[in-house]
C-alpha cells in the first residue's frame, strides 16, 4: 500500500532471474560461505536454490516482528523449528554458528527486500501474523501509528517512541484478537 492509500501493484521478485542487479548481489552473498574474513556479520545457506525457497517461505509464512532496540520491523520464520537451516559468521567474535530462522527486514524498497538468517532473540516482539497482512506506515489516517490489517479486517496499531528509540511504545490492539 502506498502512502497515498493506493495499492502499488508491484510484485516482489520471487526468482533470481526476475531480480534487479542489487537484489541479485544480496542473493549471491547469502548463497554460500563468504570465502573471506569479513568485518561484518554474514549469514548464508549452502546453495542458491535454498535461498530462493527461503525467500518465498518467509514471505508466505513470516510473522511481522519488531526488534525494539533498533527499532525496525521484519518478517521472521523458522521453517523447521529449532533445526538449523543456515550458518552465521560473527566477525567480531570470529565464530560461525548455526541459524534456524529467516529474517526479512521490512525497511527496504519492495524491489530490494532480501533476507538473511539468525536465531530468535528474546527481546523481539511478534506484532502480527497470518497471511495477506497489509502494513501501512503512518499517514493522515493514522499519524504516528503503523497499521497492520488482517484479511478479516482486524487491525493492530503501534508506534515507535520519538524520545526513546530503544523502548517500544507498546502496540495497542483495535479488537480483542491478540498475536
Amino acid at each position: 500500500m502506498l502512502s497515498n492509500g493506493q495499492v502499488c501493484g508491484y510484485q516482489i521478485p520471487l526468482a533470481y532471474d526476475l531480480a534487479n542487479r542489487t537484489l541479485k548481489s544480496k542473493w549471491d552473498k547469502h548463497s554460500g560461505p563468504p570465502g573471506f574474513e569479513s568485518e561484518q556479520t554474514l549469514s548464508w545457506v549452502e546453495n542458491i536454490d535454498s535461498y530462493g525457497s527461503h525467500r518465498i517461505d518467509v514471505l508466505q509464512n513470516g510473522t511481522v516482528t519488531l526488534r525494539p532496540d533498533i527499532p525496525y520491523l521484519f518478517l521472521w520464520h523458522a521453517p523447521f523449528g529449532s533445526f538449523p537451516i543456515a550458518s552465521v559468521q560473527y566477525a567480531t567474535a570470529g565464530t560461525v554458528t548455526q541459524a534456524n530462522g529467516i529474517i526479512m527486514p521490512l525497511n527496504s524498497k519492495l524491489q530490494l527486500l532480501h533476507h538473511h538468517y539468525g536465531t530468535w532473540r528474546s527481546d523481539w516482539e511478534v506484532i502480527g501474523y497470518g497471511s495477506n497482512l497489509i502494513i501501512e506506515e503512518p499517514n493522515q489516517a493514522h499519524p504516528g501509528d503503523y497499521l497492520i490489517t488482517k484479511p478479516d479486517g482486524s487491525e493492530y496499531r503501534f508506534s515507535f517512541p520519538q524520545d526513546k528509540p530503544s523502548v517500544l511504545n507498546h502496540w495497542q490492539l483495535k479488537d480483542s484478537d491478540t498475536p
